[in-house]
């Protein structure tokens, strides 16, 4: 008994036995060649990226850090600069009417060329300031950069204490320093100050003076006759004279 010997068809995979053709798809076989394997991909290396541990919790943690930062300086600077208490001033229900009438007489003094000296306490003056001030800005209002002042009359100088306005809130100037009066105006001579409870340096001491006396909405405030010679402070009392 011999054994047939088959084969299977390269294109088809039918069985056949020593054909010269397949006898399912028709293809010759000593004239079909199979496709040729595809040549293997080549290899391309890749630089690996480095690994970078995760940082996410230190970012987090750093912006806290800043914005906690950032909060405290806020608020450091908001309890520096506030403002303070007014300083406690004498008060005299009469002292209007005398600061009125020393002022009328420096005034007829100064027409009619005569030479005078009036002495006013720290009640006539910060009557006095206050009425003009009240007077500059309408009853009743605050307006401008200066809102309200105090004056204390020491031994032989004077404390100012301001509230000031800025950007929508109040700050407080306390100035410590000797008065002078130029070309009819009142000047304050400081020789130290702080703002809130922040020192001064002097540059800016001064700038902030010369607003406060000097600026176009409050020069009113501090005029004087233009023939007073001499202002100064004696005994807790200020001391306006048109002769030297």
């Amino acid at each position: 008994m011999s054994s047939v010997i088959t084969s299977s068809c390269p294109k088809c995979s039918f069985e056949y036995e020593a054909e010269a053709e397949c006898q399912r798809c028709g293809i010759i076989f000593d004239r079909y060649k199979p496709l040729p394997p595809a040549p293997p991909a080549p290899w391309v290396v890749m630089d690996a990226a480095p690994v970078v541990p995760d940082a996410g919790w230190f970012r987090k943690s750093w912006r806290g850090i800043q914005w906690a930062m950032i909060a405290v300086t806020v608020i450091a600077v908001v309890l520096i600069l506030q403002e303070s208490a007014l300083p406690k001033v004498s008060i005299d229900p009469q002292a209007m009417q005398r600061a009125d009438a020393k002022m009328r007489d420096l005034a007829y003094a100064s027409e009619i060329g005569r030479p005078v000296a009036i002495e006013m306490d720290a009640a006539e003056l910060n009557a006095w300031l206050r009425s003009s001030f009240l007077q500059s800005n309408g009853v009743g209002q605050r307006q401008g950069f200066l809102r309200d002042m105090r004056m204390q009359l020491l031994d032989d100088h004077l404390r100012a204490h301001f509230v000031l306005a800025f950007l929508g809130t109040t700050l407080s100037l306390d100035l410590e320093g000797q008065v002078a009066v130029a070309d009819g105006q009142l000047q304050l001579l400081p020789t130290r100050g702080k703002l809130g409870a922040l020192p001064l340096p002097q540059a800016i001491l001064k700038n902030m003076v010369a607003r406060v006396f000097e600026s176009p909405e409050h020069r009113q405030q501090f005029q004087f006759p233009k023939d007073i010679a001499r202002t100064y402070i004696r005994d807790e009392e200020l001391v306006i004279s048109s002769f030297p």
